[in-house]
């Protein structure tokens, strides 16, 4: 990857981490295969009233 390309990919990554800890709806982010929860935005953690280490602890399945 060129300079400029990796530029543009951490700018495209901070907007999205920017937007995932700052919006108003519940953000999940699952593993396809196993179901295990990989991160919650802070929004569905306080609505579930979960740490984020129990998030990542629990599959969707217990949620």
């Amino acid at each position: 990857m060129t300079p400029e390309s990796l530029s543009a990919l951490d700018a495209s990554e901070l907007r999205y981490r920017r937007l995932f800890e700052t919006t108003r709806e519940g953000f999940l982010i699952i593993d396809f295969l196993s179901g295990q929860i990989q991160d919650a935005n802070p929004y569905l953690l306080d609505l579930l009233d979960y740490s984020k280490n129990r998030a990542r602890s629990d599959s969707i399945s217990v949620v």
